[in-house]
């Protein structure tokens, strides 16, 4: 896989991680600057209702921030850059978001995806040179 071929720790269980988590992953590494990350196995039981979680986290115990899915950690992403525009369009199909994150005067191709949360973390991860189109691909989500 593409983020296999990255020369840092791959952290164990990164397969089992929801797509959103993911994202949030390769945002921290390729755009945060994270050096390692782990992703532990949490078991918990509630009243008699129990399951597994994965918790995201550096060796130091930080977790890993939600940029895909909660707007103000998302906004750590656009601070790295010079440059945004996001534009939110309507379809009859639904609401698709396109985003560009760079400097200014660069050309950058838009990122789109469904929530602007998910565009900014597209268009953080293309401004940076990692391949968001073939990560996509692989699992199976718009590009």
């Amino acid at each position: 896989r593409t983020f296999d071929a990255i020369g840092f720790r791959m952290g164990e269980n990164f397969e089992k991680l929801e797509f959103n988590r993911k994202v949030d992953v390769l945002v921290a590494i390729h755009v945060m600057g994270w050096k390692e990350f782990r992703v532990s196995e949490h078991v918990w039981n509630f009243m008699g209702e129990g399951g597994v979680s994965w918790i995201v986290h550096d060796l130091m115990g930080n977790h890993v921030p939600c940029y895909s899915t909660l707007l103000t950690s998302t906004w750590d992403i656009v601070r790295k850059f010079n440059h945004m525009l996001l534009i939110k369009n309507v379809h009859l199909d639904g609401v698709l978001w396109q985003c560009k994150l760079g400097e200014v005067g660069t050309v950058q191709e838009y990122s789109i995806a469904k929530t602007e949360m998910l565009a900014i973390c597209h268009a953080g991860l293309k401004a940076v040179g990692y391949d968001i189109k073939t990560f996509l691909k692989e699992e199976g989500k718009m590009g």
